[in-house]
């Protein structure tokens, strides 16, 4: 698995995005980790865990992307959107001039 990390272009919250390595794929796609939705702090992400997201906050802690529990979660619709600390190299990874997210 691969983590690609950008902003939303609509409030520059932080995006990020699994992939495949060449390894691991089989064709199948991997889903958004990141919701864009006002209110996240700077240095926290919102975390896409339902549905086809379920499994992704252990993915990102493994990967050294958040660590420990939500902070918060913001309501949105029908869900209850959990907001994570970002790490140090995720951190950085957003410094960097990435592709946007929609």
């Amino acid at each position: 698995m691969r983590v690609e990390f950008g902003r939303y272009i609509n409030g520059g919250a932080a995006a990020i995005e699994l992939a495949c390595t060449d390894e691991e794929s089989s064709g199948e796609s991997w889903p958004t980790a990141s919701v864009n939705v006002p209110g996240v702090p700077e240095g926290h992400v919102a975390v896409k865990n339902w549905f086809e997201g379920e499994g992704i906050v252990e993915l990102l802690r493994a990967a050294g992307v958040i660590e420990g529990e939500a902070v918060t979660h913001i309501a949105s619709d029908y869900v209850s959107i959990p907001v994570f600390r970002l790490l140090a190299e995720a951190l950085e990874a957003l410094k960097l001039p990435e592709h946007e997210a929609g």
